[in-house]
């Protein structure tokens, strides 16, 4: 993948050493462990960070929060 020698998370430059088996890499090793961790963790970052809404049978949070009333279908 050709990325101009830029960081695809954070868009900074990325050093001609920064290479994996003659492979250039495409984020700084602090990005890329900063992806991991937030895969680890995405029921805990996901609204703050990523702005995910958790759904409730197809409603928003917020909206439960609201007073929807909420339709469970049994089938």
């Amino acid at each position: 993948m050709d990325c101009g020698n830029f960081c695809l998370k954070c868009g900074k430059k990325l050093r001609k050493l920064e290479s994996i088996d003659g492979k250039q890499l495409v984020y700084h090793m602090k990005c890329w462990n900063e992806i991991i961790q937030d895969i680890k963790n995405f029921d805990k970052v996901a609204e703050s960070k990523y702005n995910y809404e958790i759904l409730y049978c197809g409603l928003t949070k917020s909206e439960v929060e609201a007073g929807k009333t909420l339709v469970v279908d049994f089938q």
